[in-house]
């Protein structure tokens, strides 16, 4: 189980694009910091897209939206002692993550 300060590299293929830092839980969701790399400017507007139709409730387009995430690849690998996670659903909103696994 995940704990306050543990940390994930959220990692496409070879590139790093950020680091969570995990902050909170509220069941079933863990609330993280989230920064950035450079290399996220690329993919941050599919979760963009992915938050707006989750919260205009738009679900068949939310899972159109969350689909190109997923084929993404994304991989949360753990820094420390952080366990590893390796199916996760992932939102990011400016400096905040928050993930379910």
């Amino acid at each position: 189980m995940a704990k306050k300060g543990d940390t994930w590299q959220l990692i496409c293929g070879t590139k790093i694009l950020g680091t969570l830092t995990y902050r909170t839980v509220d069941q079933p969701t863990f609330h993280c910091d989230f920064s950035p790399t450079p290399d996220f400017a690329a993919i941050a507007p599919l979760f963009a897209a992915e938050l707006n139709s989750l919260n205009a409730h738009r679900m068949d387009q939310w899972e159109k939206d969350y689909q190109k995430i997923d084929a993404l690849g994304l991989r949360l690998v753990p820094i420390g002692a952080a366990p590893e996670i390796e199916e996760f659903l992932l939102h990011i909103e400016g400096n905040t993550a928050w993930f379910r696994w």
